[in-house]
């Protein structure tokens, strides 16, 4: 199977095809700082064999998954100058650098569950994509939205779905990024749109694991199969970043 991949990051935009077998979708998204939203129109328009060279010669491989860079022949920074700031980088780098306030957005004397306020204080604008998770505060949430967070000293209403659903504190913990969610609860958050359905789909990946906790925590279903992909995560990292 190969799939199309433009994989950006904060040092460029890398196009990739990606040919796997045996890794799951979960493993493979794991892989990417962050994957560019390209609208149709651009896609259908300018990644076909006339526009773009496939480097075949150049492919990454590491066990049974193997990306190969793609690259414009006549316009390498098109798809920035379409949409994509040069300047991007991500939720789990801002978060690192200290620099971006995340907190609970009050509403009638009490936190709203599913906004939380983002403020950028680097001096880059911030991606954030939906299914990214930010655990803490009164309870663990993940992002319901694929946003760029300007810099600036403006609060951004940030979208999310609570994936704790056992906890809310009356004391909120500090944020912190805590990764991805996997393709199962990702297509729930994309395309479902309904809290119940999030919390249906942690509650039947407990079920299959035969897991219980008391807050039912997503981070816990996360930790357990985030080391299975660390490898390849930190092989595809180093190449990718250039």
């Amino acid at each position: 199977m190969k799939i199309y991949l433009p994989v950006c990051h904060s040092y460029g935009i890398v196009p990739c095809v990606a040919q796997f077998c045996g890794i799951s979708l979960c493993s493979l998204k794991k892989i990417i700082l962050f994957i560019s939203f390209i609208y149709v129109d651009i896609a259908s328009a300018q990644l076909i064999y006339q526009n773009v060279l496939v480097q075949y010669d150049s492919a990454w491989t590491y066990k049974n998954l193997q990306l190969i860079p793609i690259k414009f022949k006549t316009d390498p920074d098109f798809i920035w100058r379409a949409g994509l700031p040069k300047n991007v980088i991500s939720l789990q780098e801002a978060m690192r650098s200290g620099k971006v306030e995340i907190k609970e957005m009050n509403f009638n004397k009490d936190a709203d569950v599913g906004v939380l306020l983002v403020k950028n204080n680097t001096k880059k604008n911030i991606l954030i994509n939906s299914g990214e998770l930010i655990t803490g505060g009164k309870q663990d949430r993940v992002s319901a939205e694929t946003i760029i967070i300007p810099s600036g000293k403006e609060e951004n209403y940030l979208s999310v779905f609570c994936v704790e659903k056992g906890r809310w504190s009356k004391k909120a913990k500090p944020f912190s990024y805590s990764g991805s969610v996997d393709l199962e609860l990702r297509r729930k958050i994309d395309i479902a749109k309904r809290q119940a359905d999030i919390w249906h789909e942690i509650d039947r990946q407990f079920t299959n694991q035969n897991k219980k906790a008391d807050t039912w925590p997503y981070l816990d279903l996360y930790q357990a199969h985030s080391a299975a992909d660390s490898l390849y995560l930190n092989y595809f990292l180093q190449k990718i970043i250039y």
